[in-house]
C-alpha cells in the first residue's frame, strides 16, 4: 500500500512553528473492513514538546463514526481548518514576545527546555526615534564609589532614561576589551533605550576608559555585586565578549540566585561561557544570547548557554566577534532583537 505524505507549514511569522501533517492511504477497490482508515493529524511543536497531537479526526466515508455521526471528507476538512484558524489566531493575539512577535521560533529537542532561535530579519519593524528626538535624549555622566575590602573603586558611567515617568527596567551595559561605555553613546543603544521607556547606565570597567586608574583582578563577582547595590538597581546585564569575566560568575556562581541579582541577561559573545556548564541549567533567568555567526567564540557560547532553562538565540549573519558593533546594519538588528527582549520582560 502507498503512503502519502505531505508537510505544510503556516508561514506567519508572529506564530510558532505550525506543522499540518496530512497522511492518507489508497483504498483497493476491495478493502477489508478491517483496514486502517485515513487520519488527518494537525501538529504543533510548543512548551517543551515536538509532534504534539492536537487535534485527531477520522473520516469515515462508509462508516459511521465514533460518536455516531456520519462525516465526510469536506465537512471533516472544515472542521480541521476551522480548528487550526482558531488556533492561529489566539497564538497571534496572546502569546507574548518568546512566542510571537513576527519570531521564527524553533523549539528545543532537549526535554525540559525552552530554548527558543528567533529570526532577527523577520521582527517587525522597531520604534527608532527622529534625528531631533535622538540629539534632544540627555546623557549623563558620574561616577560612582564602589567598597570592596576597604578599597575604593571610582567607576565611571554614563546613563540615560525617559524624559518623564518611571523607567520600565533598567538596563546595565558593560563592554567589551576594545570597547567602554562611550561605544554605547556611539551606536545610540542608550538614546534607543532613553526612547523606549528604560534606564540605562554604561560604565567603565575597571582598567578601562574614565575608570582606568582601578582595577579588579579577582572577586570580580564581588565587584559586580558592589556595584549593583551601590547604584541600587535590578538590572538586564548586557555583557559582550570580556566582560563576561565580570558577568558570568555574577549571575551563576550561584544560579538558584540569579534571578534577584537580575531581571534578564544579554551576552554577547563572552568569554568563559563554558566555565559554568553545571550551573546553566539550574537558572532560570530569561537569557537573549547574541552571537555573530562567524564567530567561534560567538557558536561556542550559544552551544554554552543553550543549557539556560529560558534562552533565545539570536543570530546576526555574517557577523564577527563584535557584531552589535560591525556595521550599521548589525546594529539595527542587534538592536530589533533587544527591543522585542526587553519588551518582552514588562509582561
Amino acid at each position: 500500500m502507498h503512503e502519502a505524505a505531505r508537510l505544510h507549514q503556516v508561514g506567519e511569522p508572529t506564530l510558532e512553528t505550525f506543522y499540518f501533517w496530512l497522511n492518507t492511504k489508497k483504498r483497493n477497490s476491495h478493502r477489508a473492513e478491517t483496514q486502517q482508515e485515513p487520519k488527518i493529524l494537525i501538529r504543533s511543536v510548543e512548551g517543551n514538546h515536538t509532534d504534539q497531537d492536537i487535534c485527531s479526526v477520522y473520516i469515515h466515508e462508509d462508516k459511521m463514526a465514533p460518536s455516531g455521526l456520519t462525516l465526510n471528507k469536506p465537512v471533516a476538512f472544515g472542521l480541521i481548518a476551522l480548528v487550526a484558524g482558531g488556533i492561529i489566531i489566539y497564538k497571534a493575539g496572546w502569546l507574548p514576545f518568546s512566542r510571537s512577535h513576527s519570531m521564527a521560533v524553533t523549539d528545543s529537542l532537549n526535554e525540559g527546555l525552552e530554548v527558543k532561535e528567533i529570526d532577527i530579519m523577520n521582527l517587525p519593524d522597531y520604534p527608532v526615534p527622529k534625528d531631533d528626538a535622538l540629539k534632544a535624549i540627555n546623557i549623563k555622566e558620574n561616577k560612582v564609589d564602589v567598597e570592596m575590602k576597604g578599597t575604593v573603586h571610582k567607576i565611571f558611567f554614563r546613563e540615560s532614561g525617559p524624559a518623564s515617568g518611571t523607567p520600565k527596567l533598567t538596563v546595565l551595559l558593560l563592554h567589551g576589551q576594545s570597547f567602554t561605555s562611550e561605544d554605547w553613546m556611539k551606536i545610540s543603544t542608550l538614546q534607543y533605550l532613553a526612547f523606549w521607556g528604560f534606564r540605562a547606565i554604561a560604565i567603565d570597567l575597571p582598567g578601562y576608559g574614565n575608570s582606568r586608574d582601578t582595577t579588579v583582578e579577582n572577586d570580580r563577582a564581588e565587584f559586580m555585586e558592589a556595584l549593583i547595590a551601590q547604584l541600587n538597581i535590578k538590572p538586564v546585564i548586557i555583557s559582550p565578549s570580556m566582560s563576561g569575566k565580570f558577568a558570568l560568575p555574577y549571575l551563576f556562581n550561584d544560579p538558584s540566585k540569579s534571578l534577584e541579582r537580575a531581571v534578564g541577561f544579554i551576552p554577547i559573545a563572552p568569554v568563559n561561557s563554558g566555565e559554568f556548564l553545571d550551573k546553566y541549567s539550574m537558572s532560570k533567568l530569561p537569557t537573549l544570547v547574541v552571537y555573530g555567526s562567524k564567530d567561534e567564540t560567538g557558536v561556542k557560547s550559544k552551544e554554552n548557554f543553550q543549557r539556560l532553562i529560558k534562552s533565545t538565540i539570536a543570530v546576526i549573519p555574517d557577523g564577527t566577534h563584535a557584531c552589535y558593533i560591525d556595521n550599521a546594519d548589525h546594529t539595527k538588528l542587534f538592536h530589533k532583537a533587544l527591543y522585542y527582549f526587553l519588551t518582552s520582560l514588562e509582561h
